[in-house]
């Protein structure tokens, strides 16, 4: 009996093949439901974290905007029930509106040659006729571009500092660094002041040094918050050169090597012009500033004294820009900023861009904002 028993249990016995098959089978169960429980866990904690709430924190923004009486002129009183802030198509709470010192940064394009055409001596005369008008609490910095962005003067508001600067340090070049002078302006010199941050371009418009995009140089504007107004030779020169571009030197003059390097540089510096005129546009209208673009030459008529003037003949060219004329507007829309402050909800470290719009409730206001704003990030 203990004989066929223990036969019939052996290791090789049909019966303990079958035992050992059902064992694996219910161990192969087994883990398979294990790993459906760990799934099912993971799911139901990834759930959980999901539904937790968002921590958000309460953040000040300061935007800069431009308002204006239908008039063109400042208002002669401005109250937080004027304008309407919305952020994200949701309306902020206004807390403050502030009419500051200016904070102007110029730029002075000092770049090309004679071939150009340009004017860049009009760009000293232009940027010191704005600092001799500007209010003595008013700062102003200068930086010009061309083979290289160089820092002209830092913040002060030393105006006779600034005219020297002016004199001394506006050195020429046959490049244009124009978005790597962008971006480093709204990088490392704007973040230096607080308030009211404006931007006077005084540009052809052409980039030649291919290193940073525009599109690099419009974001670094946005998240320093600075409104940018600019003052373009680029449709006058358009409009002057392209005629020549357009018809080709005689067959003669062809075979001069130099008349023909001269016809190609040419055609590459009108096609620059016209290429960065889009870019100008867009660096104004997005950040809320303004942009004049004429087909006629800016010209600065030399001032003289009322009594000389009398008796001098005009000096200005037929059809003429007066920059006199653009100093004035320039100082308009500069004296027209306010500082809006109003509070915003984000979650910390948010560097998203926010788009936002003011609207009066006024009938005799007129108010013009940049697109939007990047979310400053919180320190923990």
């Amino acid at each position: 009996m203990k004989d066929s028993l223990a036969t019939s249990f052996s290791p090789r016995s049909p019966c303990s093949v079958l035992i050992g098959e059902t064992v694996r089978q219910t161990l192969k169960v087994h883990l398979l439901l294990a790993f459906c429980l760990i799934g099912v866990a993971a799911r139901f904690a990834q759930a959980q974290s999901d539904d937790t709430p968002v921590r958000l924190h309460t953040e000040e923004v300061l935007l800069q905007v431009s308002v204006q009486s239908n008039l063109g002129k400042l208002p002669a009183s401005l109250d937080r029930a004027d304008l309407i802030v919305t952020e994200d198509d949701q309306r902020r709470q206004i807390t403050s509106i502030l009419h500051t010192p200016a904070n102007l940064l110029l730029i002075l394009d000092t770049s090309g040659d004679q071939t150009t055409r340009k004017n860049i001596n009009l760009h000293r005369e232009l940027a010191w006729r704005l600092i001799e008008s500007l209010d003595e609490e008013d700062k102003v910095a200068i930086i010009t571009y061309a083979d290289k962005v160089e820092l002209v003067s830092p913040w002060t508001n030393d105006r006779a500092a600034l005219k020297q600067a002016l004199d001394w340090k506006f050195r020429p070049g046959p490049s244009a660094r124009l978005y790597d002078c962008l971006t480093y302006a709204a990088d490392d010199l704007l973040p230096k002041v607080s308030g009211r941050r404006s931007v006077v371009l005084l540009t052809d418009g052409a980039d030649t040094s291919l290193q940073s995009p525009f599109e690099k140089a419009l974001k670094a504007m946005h998240q320093a918050r600075a409104t940018v107004y600019v003052v373009s030779q680029a449709a006058m020169l358009v409009h002057e050169l392209k005629p020549q571009v357009l018809k080709r030197p005689p067959i003669w003059q062809r075979i001069d090597v130099v008349v023909r390097k001269r016809y190609e540089l040419l055609q590459q510096y009108v096609r620059e012009l016209e290429a960065g005129q889009a870019p100008l546009r867009t660096l104004a209208e997005e950040t809320g500033g303004k942009i004049w673009d004429f087909e006629h030459r800016i010209q600065c008529a030399k001032i003289l004294s009322p009594f000389a003037a009398s008796f001098a003949r005009p000096s200005q060219p037929k059809g003429a820009i007066d920059c006199e004329m653009i100093k004035d507007q320039l100082l308009e829309e500069i004296g027209s900023e306010y500082v809006i402050a109003y509070l915003s909800e984000r979650r910390s470290a948010d560097t998203n861009f926010h788009p936002v719009k003011v609207y009066p409730t006024r009938t005799d206001l007129t108010v013009r904002v940049r697109r939007g704003i990047y979310a400053s990030v919180r320190k923990e």
